[in-house]
């Protein structure tokens, strides 16, 4: 079977356009931390993000590249929580399909299509740290085989509809093992990818800093036309320093402990941290 890297080797895009964006020069390396805090200083974000997994650091490299500027900052490292303890899987939902089939499901139908084609963007794009995966699935009854076979059939075939096509399903013949049909979908190291996606971020202009924990969100009210604006009061390397960004657009909090930013947020908009 072809491997997973002279796949994205054939696939992927090398053109000069695409070398030349920022985050693609090899040359080049992310900002310094300390440069990073001296930015987080100077404030004047429009957004800023409060959580630095897979959610937050994915929201950071999509605005930065949309020409927003962004602060992302975490209070511990990055990809520290949930998005290193995932199942590492990159996979295209092979029983969103199932249901779809079933329950005549066009919104299950969607959930596949898109899941394949970031399966696909993952390999080509991460392809240091991601790769093919061929997943057996026995059949310990006759009806199991033409079963799981036609169906992972129709995987392949939604899979390469779509340009998202890594692999063909097949069934194993006895001389390799008794009843298993192996299909392919795609794994990735979560934790590394989560780093990469905040480094990129930096290479794209966003703010980063991890170790770096929100304490408090004061809410400065301006008079029409302009916005109302945030300071946020974060603590890092052991000592508390107020760092006056001030943002326009919104905050966000992203993860597993966005109930814990609830209420400091709380506190910025309705002044007594009891929440709404």
């Amino acid at each position: 079977a072809t491997s997973a890297a002279a796949y994205v080797s054939a696939t992927f895009d090398n053109s000069a356009a695409h070398k030349s964006l920022p985050w693609a020069d090899t040359t080049l390396s992310p900002i310094s931390r300390a440069d990073q805090m001296a930015e987080l200083r100077k404030g004047g974000f429009d957004l800023l993000i409060i959580g630095g997994g897979a959610t937050g650091t994915g929201t950071a490299l999509d605005a930065s590249t949309r020409g927003l500027k962004v602060a992302l900052v975490e209070a511990e490292d990055f990809a520290a929580g949930t998005s290193s303890r995932s199942t590492k899987l990159a996979h295209g939902g092979v029983r969103y399909l199932e249901k779809a089939v079933f329950q005549a499901d066009f919104g299950q139908l969607s959930l596949v299509f898109e899941a394949l084609y970031e399966r696909l963007r993952i390999l080509q794009n991460a392809c240091h740290l991601s790769s093919r995966l061929p997943t057996l699935t026995p059949c310990y009854e006759l009806w199991e085989v033409p079963y799981y076979w036609a169906g992972l059939k129709a995987y392949d075939l939604v899979a390469y509809a779509s340009g998202s096509g890594i692999g063909l399903s097949r069934f194993m013949p006895a001389s390799e093992a008794s009843r298993l049909v192996v299909y392919y979908d795609g794994q990735f190291n979560d934790s590394r990818l989560g780093v990469a996606l905040a480094c990129t971020s930096a290479m794209a202009g966003a703010t980063v800093a991890n170790y770096t924990r929100v304490e408090k969100l004061l809410k400065v009210p301006c008079l029409w036309p302009a916005p109302d604006y945030l300071l946020f009061e974060a603590g890092y390397s052991t000592k508390a320093s107020t760092l006056p960004a001030c943002f326009y657009e919104g905050c966000r909090n992203a993860g597993a402990w966005s109930w814990e930013c609830r209420w400091v947020w709380s506190e910025a908009e309705w002044g007594d941290g009891t929440g709404p």
